[in-house]
């Protein structure tokens, strides 16, 4: 079940338990704004946990993903991002897989649930999200500067807030 969080204190407190954790994502944040458009970099914390942070062009369209090592955390730092999200049954077809890259992706043209990422909000995916990410929002937004935290199964359920 994904979950989408407020952040609207400014403070991942909201997010997680481990201090660690926080200041790791705020390391990211600032890499994450120095990102020239296109350009996205890999930051490790730990063989539990890294992030992805992108400055990048949204799309009219994109591909479902799904992954089964790592929770994804998205998190918008500044733009709007459209995330279109389904859940996993046994009738979605993977089209290509990376097992080390901890990626599957899927075609579908089943209903979607959509959500609008915005800074102050973080979208948490669980294994089961499949889910369609980079697309542009329909508001003025033509670009997004985000950090995807990936954070494994087993951490995440110790550090992670369920409210």
């Amino acid at each position: 079940m994904a979950y989408i969080v407020s952040l609207s204190d400014g403070l991942l407190n909201n997010l997680f338990d481990d201090n660690n954790i926080i200041d790791f994502i705020d390391r990211c944040k600032i890499k994450a704004t120095t990102l020239e458009l296109g350009e996205a970099e890999k930051i490790i914390l730990n063989e539990d946990v890294f992030c992805i942070a992108m400055h990048a062009t949204l799309k009219p369209e994109s591909v479902f993903e799904s992954h089964k090592k790592y929770i994804d955390v998205h998190i918008v730092l500044d733009g709007c991002e459209k995330i279109e999200l389904l859940k996993f049954d046994n009738s979605l077809e993977c089209f290509e897989s990376d097992i080390d890259n901890d990626y599957y992706l899927y075609n579908s043209d089943k209903k979607v649930k959509n959500i609008i990422l915005e800074p102050g909000k973080a979208g948490v995916f669980m294994f089961e999200d499949v889910h369609k990410t980079g697309v542009k929002a329909g508001c003025d937004c033509s670009n997004v500067v985000k950090l995807v935290v990936k954070i494994k199964l087993n951490l995440f359920e110790k550090v992670f807030h369920y409210e």
